[in-house]
């Protein structure tokens, strides 16, 4: 599985905010991702400077809220599976974000700890999303 640093971005802090203050149920879809405008993520990245996925079989998957794990502080999503179909194109997927399914806005990006090539027919990527108190 796949995992790495989450970066809380600007157009998400309503979100959660609106999570822990006013106790919605807001649900998540995660995409993968090629490539960031500027080559880093920062809190002001903004869903238009990410490069989503589109190999064979690629589709962003839908996160419920029970699809999540809290223990004490630690917090972990369902793991989310992506599997090439075959043909072209293949992808480099450096990264994984969560838009926020009511809105649309983009909350978190979560950048690989290696890329990883999904370019043959099976080839697959799971992703656990770990969102931690330093990144809210």
């Amino acid at each position: 599985m796949a995992a790495g640093d989450m970066t809380l971005v600007n157009t998400g802090k309503p979100v959660l905010n609106n999570l822990v203050f006013k106790g919605l149920s807001e649900t998540f879809t995660m995409h993968l991702f090629t490539a960031v405008a500027g080559g880093t993520v920062t809190e002001a990245t903004a869903l238009g400077d990410l490069t989503e996925a589109d190999f064979p079989g690629y589709a962003a998957q839908a996160m419920l809220v029970g699809d999540w794990t809290v223990a004490g502080d630690a917090v972990a999503s369902a793991t989310m599976s992506f599997t090439h179909a075959g043909g072209a194109p293949s992808n480099t997927i450096i990264g994984f974000y969560l838009v926020a399914t009511g809105g649309g806005e983009l909350v978190w990006v979560g950048e690989l700890s290696a890329s990883a090539d999904l370019e043959d027919p099976g080839d697959k990527l799971e992703v656990v999303a770990n969102p931690t108190v330093d990144n809210i």
